[in-house]
């Protein structure tokens, strides 16, 4: 039996942490002092307001798009000279970097959250664990903070993220690898008991221009030209680019290979609502002798239109499993 568990942003409100939602009011609630003073005041409201812009993962398309926009010669142009036009369009860009602010700071990690991370944590993990009978899980999960590394680290718990000590340099660098892990304090060659899967990066992942992928020891914004920040923010955009490339490309597909090989998967506060995570549950529930465990305020509607491609009988109800 092998039973791996998967971890959406619904869990992480066990431990204080924002939905893209709440992530989305709370922007238009702290930040509406502030757009008093810029140029064209009340785009963030009216953006933030409207039906069509639901939470945090419809806001940063929105700017991304205009960014990509100011990128070409034509759009700087037309930003530059249209008067209050171009203004709105300043104010959508800079909505965008406040928001991605707003995503270190409010999934920073505070250590007052570690009781509640193990109120949770615990008892999923032992059930997979005692279930498992290996002394191995596998976690999957889209959230950025660190309630797994620090559940891990309260429970004197083994653990591998793909990153792996270059004792030369002392950097915790990129290197793919989940599998067992050496470890003088477990006896030097005992199995990792946690294989952890930042399926959408991590806050204390940085992209060093010189050195690759690293983690580091702050979950803080780098605004260094050298050394960016290597999360894929919460968007419901196309994903499909972003992870072709390092960390993600080689990390998704293990995370593939591990989920096919799970009898079960239990699924906490997860939407399914990205493109490539989806379609991984959906070729993992074709396959025969798998169990997928839902969890969450929407879960059963969520699963059966976003994974079997259907209604659910009798209609979607609050809190289903």
């Amino acid at each position: 039996m092998k039973v791996s568990l998967f971890l959406g942003a619904g869990a992480s409100t066990s431990y204080f942490m924002p939905t893209p939602l709440k992530l989305k009011e709370d922007l238009a609630e702290e930040h509406a002092e502030d757009e008093k003073g810029c140029g064209e005041p009340g785009v963030w409201q009216d953006l933030l307001s409207t039906s069509n812009v639901l939470d945090m993962e419809h806001v940063l398309p929105l700017a991304d798009t205009v960014d990509g926009l100011n990128r070409t010669a034509a759009g700087r142009v037309l930003i530059g000279n249209s008067g209050r036009l171009g203004l709105q369009l300043e104010e959508v860009m800079r909505l965008g970097r406040a928001a991605r602010r707003e995503v270190f700071r409010r999934y920073a990690w505070d250590h007052d959250f570690d009781e509640s991370a193990d109120g949770l944590l615990g008892p999923l993990m032992d059930m997979a664990v005692a279930l498992n009978g290996n002394g191995q899980v596998a976690v999957f999960t889209t959230n950025y903070d660190r309630a797994v590394e620090e559940f891990c680290k309260g429970r004197g718990l083994r653990m591998r993220d793909g990153f792996s000590l270059d004792t030369r340099t002392g950097r915790r660098m990129w290197a793919g690898n989940f599998g067992a892990a050496k470890s003088a304090a477990a006896g030097g060659g005992a199995p990792c008991l946690v294989k952890l899967y930042k399926l959408h990066g991590s806050l204390d992942w940085k992209r060093d221009a010189k050195h690759g992928i690293l983690r580091v020891d702050y979950d803080g914004l780098s605004e260094s030209a050298n050394y960016k920040d290597a999360l894929l923010h919460p968007s419901l955009a196309d994903k499909s680019a972003e992870i072709e490339r390092e960390p993600y490309n080689g990390m998704h597909d293990s995370f593939r290979k591990e989920l096919a090989s799970s009898n079960a998967c239990m699924v906490v506060g997860f939407s399914f609502r990205d493109g490539p995570i989806a379609a991984a549950f959906r070729k993992y529930a074709e396959l025969d002798g798998r169990t997928l465990i839902v969890v969450g305020p929407s879960a059963r509607e969520d699963a059966y239109r976003r994974i079997l491609g259907q209604d659910p009988p009798g209609g979607g109800g609050p809190a289903d499993t």
